[in-house]
């Protein structure tokens, strides 16, 4: 992930939180100045430490530690991947991985930060048999739904949800307080479905906001590699590998689901 040093945070305002780089120990019962204004990253002054380095930590995109993924030579746990390792997609055969960043977070962090805290899939919650075993991803992870519910609310076959906005079905819950986690995305060419624990789950996409929750160096490092990244708008995003459902009627999907005793994935 980069010389990024996750011991304290600076929260704004309107509960933002910063992860400080370097060799920055925050303590929580000091209370410290600020000078600059903070934006997604860059530099700020903070009394006791001088010019800092900082980053905005929002919700990551990604799989838990030990989750297996289906690759050319069988399933790989996704901190065992590096690049060049051919992952098997569901649409476009076997990709080479290009790229791949970890986070960890620890108890205290996750105690801070709630909203950070992992999304548990247990085995089989989702229908199918998927997915084989427990599956911990981010809150923001999307994972794929294909149902007759999906069909009838957004006229297609499927869609990609984030596990937050699945909670309402039995077997998906947030883990508990307790223990830190150790979060990993990898990006392929583009945006692809891969298979975590056997289900059906994204890479890493690379719009815009995705970008704003990474380090400056994880950022310099994306952006040698795929340099169109740094020009991107709204306009003109990068393909996404299934229509996102998103917000309010992700959450009632889910919420009609869990009512009607509907599987998530059906077929």
């Amino acid at each position: 992930m980069g010389p990024w040093n996750y011991q304290g945070s600076i929260a704004s305002s309107n509960a933002q939180y910063w992860a400080i780089a370097g060799d920055v120990v925050i303590d929580p019962s000091v209370s410290y100045t600020v000078r600059g204004t903070p934006a997604s990253d860059g530099r700020i002054y903070l009394n006791g430490f001088g010019n800092v380095d900082y980053g905005l930590l929002t919700e990551p995109r990604c799989f838990a530690a030990t989750t297996l993924i289906e690759t050319e030579t069988g399933s790989v746990a996704v901190e065992d991947l590096e690049v060049g390792d051919l992952v098997q997609t569901r649409d476009n055969g076997f990709k080479p991985v290009r790229w791949i960043e970890s986070q960890t977070l620890d108890a205290g962090m996750l105690a801070a930060m709630p909203h950070l805290r992992a999304i548990r899939i247990r085995a089989g919650a989702l229908g199918a048999g998927l997915p084989r075993r427990d599956l911990c991803v981010s809150p923001q992870h999307r994972m794929t739904v294909r149902n007759a519910i999906v069909a009838r609310m957004f006229d297609t076959e499927e869609v990609l949800v984030a596990a937050k906005h699945l909670l309402a079905v039995d077997g998906i819950e947030i883990l508990p307080e307790g223990s830190g986690i150790t979060y990993l995305h990898f990006l392929l060419d583009q945006h692809e479905i891969v298979f975590a624990e056997g289900a059906e789950a994204e890479t890493l996409y690379t719009g815009p906001q995705a970008l704003r929750t990474m380090s400056p160096e994880s950022r310099a490092e994306l952006l040698a590699l795929f340099p169109e990244l740094a020009t991107l708008d709204h306009d003109a995003l990068p393909a996404r590998a299934g229509r996102f459902a998103e917000g309010r009627r992700a959450r009632r999907l889910a919420d009609r689901a869990a009512r009607n005793k509907v599987s998530l994935i059906e077929g």
